[in-house]
């Protein structure tokens, strides 16, 4: 999966809560992607803390997974692994990322979802070839008849012609 590294970086910054949206007071950071502000008590996530606390609460799962129920983006959840803040469990170490839809899979280059969207996609593609071509050959075939019939009416002429031209 190709991304810019440097605006991920970025967003991941900009991410970073610094004061409470309600009261307007400093966020303190409580650690791991959490702050808390010390006037009304809320807490807020940064993305790595939302990813951290969607862990917490339902357990090892698949980047996917994370990205459509917390809203963050692949591109951040990898850069989050490639730095070190986030660890794959051992169970999904050894497991290759699809080069499409970036799901988690043992072997190959792509999940079988995508393999399967991929292949039905070019049936189609073929499927389509196919009705061209039949068209075309009905058409060519017509237009052959049509040559070779106009072929032999000039053949009858310019032989009648060539007799013409003995006499």
């Amino acid at each position: 999966m190709g991304f810019d590294r440097q605006n991920i970086l970025e967003q991941i910054e900009k991410n970073i809560p610094t004061e409470c949206p309600d009261c307007f007071e400093r966020l303190y950071f409580k650690g791991a992607g959490k702050y808390t502000c010390p006037r009304c008590h809320k807490i807020y996530y940064d993305y790595f803390g939302l990813i951290k606390k969607y862990l917490e609460e339902n357990g090892p799962a698949p980047a996917v997974e994370i990205a459509n129920n917390t809203g963050i983006s692949l591109e951040i959840i990898d850069a989050l692994l490639e730095d070190g803040r986030l660890e794959m469990p051992k169970e999904f170490k050894d497991v290759k990322r699809c080069e499409r839809c970036g799901a988690l899979f043992p072997v190959g280059r792509y999940c079988q979802k995508c393999i399967e969207n991929t292949s039905n996609g070019i049936m189609n593609i073929f499927k389509d070839e196919e009705a061209q071509r039949r068209k075309f050959a009905k058409s060519r075939f017509t237009r052959d008849n049509e040559t070779k019939r106009q072929y032999e009416k000039d053949k009858m002429h310019y032989l009648n012609h060539i007799r013409e031209d003995r006499k």
